[in-house]
């Protein structure tokens, strides 16, 4: 079965999600889990520096990228159930907060 290039291009977002929370954001998951916490957030100025193309993908297809962190956070090893948890963004471009902030949570399920 071969791989297309969409299929590709998500997994190595995935990839690079994990790779972004790992580095900036690995403590903070696991003291949020362990404190049986539902969320942690994310500055997305950490994302634009770590990656400008998530971080505008974020902005421009919230519904599509916000999945990707979540099954970024399954490749982690954590020993508490997370599989009700989510993130929430702060610091995002003005123009940009009432998009995302709009966004239902069934559009993201």
């Amino acid at each position: 079965m071969e791989i297309s290039d969409e299929q590709r291009s998500m997994t190595q977002q995935v990839d690079d999600i994990h790779d972004f929370l790992s580095a900036h954001y690995r403590p903070a998951l696991m003291d949020a889990m362990n404190r049986g916490e539902t969320f942690t957030h994310i500055d997305f100025r950490d994302l634009a520096k770590y990656h400008i193309d998530i971080a505008n993908q974020l902005i421009e297809e919230p519904a599509d990228i916000i999945p990707l962190f979540q099954n970024a956070l399954n490749q982690f090893d954590f020993e508490v159930d997370y599989k009700n948890f989510h993130f929430r963004f702060l610091n995002l471009p003005k123009s940009q907060k009432a998009v995302i902030r709009d966004l239902r949570s069934d559009v993201l399920e």
